[in-house]
């Protein structure tokens, strides 16, 4: 009985120090992703729209989720707004677009990234089903869409 008893004595101790030590492994790893990725934040205007349009993303940190919002804007009007975000879901990383008419948010699986860029991948989505944020050293972000032989470069600064 003895043998037993100090056998689960051993499995609850093991259990708990696990409990403990999950959550400092998972915050360790969104620090990670905040710091790799921390060049992200603030605003980005769009350099390369050719019409009379404003356009630009912002991003900050909430709740250890890099947040964002895309705009466009024509004269005084608002013509697109998406919500953005970067965020670990099933212990896997996404880049997030909710835009409408969609009913759903629509996520893209980080293949990649770096303190200098990353790309995410939907191949089940319509378009795009590749995205890709470029930091250029002049201070340049390029996000290209891609997918099924097209591919579309927006070219931003950052404010």
């Amino acid at each position: 009985m003895t043998g037993q008893h100090s056998m689960a004595k051993y499995l609850f101790s093991f259990l708990v120090l696990l409990f403990l030590v999950q959550p400092v492994f998972a915050q360790d790893s969104d620090r990670d992703l905040l710091t790799e990725l921390a060049w992200l934040q603030g605003r980005w205007e769009r350099v390369t729209d050719n019409t009379n349009r404003t356009a630009f993303e912002e991003w900050e940190v909430q709740n250890q989720i890099l947040v964002g919002r895309g705009v466009t804007i024509q004269g005084t009007d608002t013509v697109f707004v998406e919500k953005l975000s970067i965020l670990m879901k099933d212990d896997q990383l996404y880049y997030v677009a909710d835009v409408n008419p969609n009913t759903e948010p629509t996520f893209f699986k980080i293949t990649e990234y770096s303190e200098k860029g990353f790309i995410s991948e939907n191949p089940d989505h319509d378009f795009p089903k590749k995205i890709e944020y470029r930091l250029s050293g002049n201070g340049q972000l390029t996000a290209t869409i891609s997918g099924d032989g097209q591919s579309i470069p927006f070219v931003f600064r950052k404010q």
